[in-house]
């Protein structure tokens, strides 16, 4: 069956028509599909069998994006868990750069996650310019890639001398072309956006420069994207969620992950009443720095309406903010038309209605 999926596979690749594309997500559904496995296991097969070459660059977030829309909340959640669990391979890295959609609507997800843990391989940046004689008159750097608009963004020396590091592998070999071949600035907790791929220079300075990624990508004002770098502590409950539905009143196990820029997470707290109450949730492994941690929290559910949300708190102290709280710290007015600028890291509610359907509490 796995050489049917190939064969589909590579039709798409070379036709780009979609109805290679419906035998892809067949083939692959069908092949994964067994009463007898837990939804994680069949994401975990569906995962194995994806394990091949293509080279494409757009073919495997691609075709994830097709199974997971044909596929239940379920098996979407279980597909979240596994690329939260996987570190290296082939197959974390088809799962890494897979962009998990959700059909938007009032009444539904109306989410984007984008996760990624592949494992990188490459040189401390403060290893090399130590090297170059880097003077203390130094205090930003600019970082240069070879596409068309250079992708070059302004950084603190700071935290290139703290993490950041050039990498020339990935998942146990070179990192690929639609990755920043044969080389690509890494700095970890920061958005992806100053992730340089491709990159061909880097340039120390002793002030902030406005480049192309900087005012056209967070904000027309030096001082507020200067600031705006750092992904801010997240998490967000998994299961249940949108679009899920619980069968009825009784127990069950909350599921969801967590990360931050800041570090690692330090604590998850969940609550299953609209906020009033918080009670900790138990993480399932050790919390990592700059990578997602899985979380549970056991609930009784009497069915009757609610609304569930988790939060969390980084290892520096950063707490996760409510929309509200968000609104606050930028002078903005708290209403239905407000939108968090830049990455949103606030609190997720999701609403429980008595039937059990599962809609976003923004909605």
């Amino acid at each position: 069956m796995k050489s049917q999926v190939i064969a589909a596979a590579k039709r798409w690749q070379v036709t780009a028509l979609d109805k290679y594309a419906g035998e892809v997500v067949a083939a692959l559904l069908e092949t994964t599909a067994d009463e007898k496995q837990s939804d994680v296991a069949r994401v975990a097969a569906a995962a194995q069998l994806m394990d091949f070459q293509t080279g494409n660059a757009e073919f495997p977030s691609k075709l994830v994006n097709l199974v997971t829309a044909k596929a239940s909340p379920e098996l979407v959640q279980g597909l979240m868990e596994q690329v939260a669990r996987s570190t290296s391979g082939e197959t974390g890295e088809i799962l890494a750069t897979a962009v998990v959609r959700f059909t938007p609507s009032s009444k539904s997800r109306a989410i984007k996650v984008l996760l990624t843990k592949p494992e990188w391989t490459g040189v401390l940046l403060s290893t090399l310019l130590k090297e170059c004689g880097l003077k203390g008159s130094a205090t930003w750097f600019v970082a240069e890639g070879s596409e068309e608009v250079k992708g070059a963004s302004s950084m603190p020396v700071a935290k290139a001398m703290d993490d950041c590091f050039i990498a020339y592998g990935m998942n146990g070999e070179a990192v690929r072309p639609q990755n920043g071949f044969p080389l690509r600035l890494m700095v970890p907790g920061f958005e992806g956006i100053f992730h340089t791929k491709w990159l061909q220079r880097i340039k120390l300075v002793d002030r902030y420069y406005m480049n192309y990624n900087d005012f056209g990508h967070l904000e027309q004002n030096e001082k507020v994207a200067a600031l705006a770098y750092q992904i801010g502590p997240k998490s967000v409950i998994t299961y249940p969620s949108g679009e899920q539905r619980l069968p009825g009143k009784g127990f069950y196990e909350i599921r969801g992950l967590a990360w931050s820029g800041g570090g690692a997470i330090k604590q998850v707290e969940v609550s299953t009443d609209g906020g009033k109450k918080w009670s900790k949730a138990q993480f399932q492994g050790t919390p990592q720095r700059m990578a997602h941690c899985l979380f549970t929290y056991p609930w009784n559910w009497d069915g009757t309406e609610t609304e569930i949300m988790s939060r969390c708190v980084d290892e520096i102290g950063q707490a996760q903010p409510t929309r509200e709280q968000i609104a606050r710290h930028w002078n903005r007015t708290f209403d239905q038309t407000f939108s968090v600028p830049g990455l949103d890291n606030s609190i997720q509610p999701w609403r429980i209605a008595s039937d059990g359907s599962v809609t976003n509490g923004f909605a």
